[in-house]
């Protein structure tokens, strides 16, 4: 193999890392902010048990269940009226 297709090979991989890094920090960061929703409703005693907190996971995954159907161009309007 040629010096240059290893070269290329290399900025392929890079690149994809790169890529993959990116999308995974993207997760991390929405993981980021439920957690710290979930902390702060923790402190101001809102969520006061395992019970409470097992009903709140159900609530976030229904809304989200709801929220999955609204369309991006009703999101991007929404934004716009606030």
């Amino acid at each position: 193999m040629s010096d240059d297709v290893i070269s290329k090979v290399r900025r392929m991989v890079l690149e994809e890392a790169i890529k993959a890094s990116r999308d995974y920090m993207k997760k991390e960061q929405v993981r980021q902010r439920i957690q710290d929703l979930v902390t702060a409703m923790v402190a101001a005693g809102e969520i006061k048990s395992d019970a409470e907190l097992a009903d709140f996971w159900r609530t976030v995954e229904m809304s989200v269940g709801a929220l999955r159907m609204v369309p991006f161009d009703a999101l991007r309007a929404a934004k716009r009226r606030a």
